[in-house]
């Protein structure tokens, strides 16, 4: 439950020991109207959050209000070495991001991978996501889903979109993310996959919350991701440089890179968080 913005008015009667009405007093229902429309804002105006489940509905008073801790913005830089989902030897790139929801209860897997600072060519910075994403993603719940735009026939693309979503808790939200090829028709091939390492996550909140940082107030870390690619995307994209280079007539060893020497596919990210008021966090429930 959230309000798009601030209540501009607020309707509402206040009874005395259910007799008297005090809210039409004059010097009583301005700081009343005042009162409750901080408390409004400060917890239940976008991007700040309230969720109930409705399936425990019957049971409201067990129900803890929950309350965006802060704000996460992601940031699609671009890919590179991508592998060639299609037999003219390019791929057809998206990104799609899933705001994660681990259970409190488990046990937390997926935030073992490692990510390096940005060095523009993103080589030997890239971080090894291998074996990460699959148990995350089957033992979590998908708050969120984005999507970039799709980019035509190229294994090294460029977004520079942007995403932002709120962080409840730290502790068991994760960010996972997928390099899928477009196809007009049939099946879009995966071609990476990732996660976000926990302790990239845990130091940008770390840092921004010791300094304050408010939204729109944040410092910008950028970090070069490896993705992990699944077998069918691997020899799918052995299949399209063979027919690449026989289309173009080169040889592994000529004009084109060959597939011992071609680099990991890897993404680059811009993550940047801004600390929200605490009050909202202060409100009983």
């Amino acid at each position: 439950i959230a309000f798009l913005r601030a209540p501009e008015a607020l309707d509402l009667a206040l009874h005395l020991l259910g007799v008297v009405e005090i809210s039409g007093l004059p010097a009583v229902a301005p700081m009343i109207t005042s009162a409750l429309t901080n408390v409004l804002t400060n917890l239940m105006v976008w991007p700040r959050r309230i969720t109930i489940p409705l399936d425990e509905w019957w049971h409201p008073t067990s129900i803890p209000p929950r309350v965006a801790r802060g704000v996460l913005r992601v940031t699609v830089d671009r890919a590179c070495d991508l592998p060639a989902a299609d037999l003219d030897g390019y791929s057809d790139p998206y990104v799609v991001i899933d705001v994660l929801e681990l259970d409190p209860g488990g046990t937390g897997g997926g935030g073992t991978g490692t990510a390096a600072a940005d060095d523009d060519k993103g080589g030997s910075a890239a971080a090894s996501g291998e074996g990460t994403t699959a148990p995350l993603i089957a033992e979590a719940t998908t708050r969120e889903t984005f999507k970039t735009t799709v980019k035509s026939k190229t294994l090294f693309p460029r977004w520079r979109e942007s995403f932002a979503f709120t962080v409840f808790d730290p502790r068991t939200d994760r960010i996972a993310f997928k390099v899928v090829d477009y196809d007009a028709i049939g099946e879009h091939d995966l071609l990476g996959s990732g996660v976000i390492p926990q302790d990239v996550l845990r130091g940008l909140i770390e840092c921004a919350e010791a300094l304050k940082a408010p939204v729109g107030r944040t410092t910008t870390r950028a970090v070069w991701l490896a993705l992990e690619a699944p077998r069918k995307a691997r020899a799918k994209s052995r299949l399209s440089r063979a027919a690449w280079q026989v289309h173009h007539g080169s040889s592994a060893n000529g004009g084109g890179t060959s597939s011992s020497a071609k680099a990991a596919p890897r993404i680059k990210l811009e993550l940047s968080y801004g600390v929200l008021a605490p009050e909202a966090a202060d409100f009983p429930a």
